[in-house]
């Protein structure tokens, strides 16, 4: 019975772990690319009241990771 026990916390455990990490992560948002900011009919301003921006220059970043794909 404890290892049934054991295995399931186990279980719920990495689903929590694995749905923690779906919301964690970054996004590089270029601003003005070739084409700019000219594209009509998108509301600008409720499209950037839905995101939290930090300003980092992806030369000379905060932190930088090395997991996953990027190794």
């Amino acid at each position: 019975m404890a290892w049934i026990n054991s295995k399931l916390f186990f279980t719920s455990l990495m689903i929590i772990v694995a749905l923690i990490g779906v919301g964690v992560g970054g996004t590089v948002h270029k601003v003005g690319d070739s084409s700019g900011w000219t594209m009509m009919g998108v509301d600008y301003q409720a499209w950037a009241s839905s995101r939290t921006f930090q300003l980092c220059y992806s030369s000379n970043p905060f932190a930088r990771y090395q997991t996953g794909q990027t190794r």
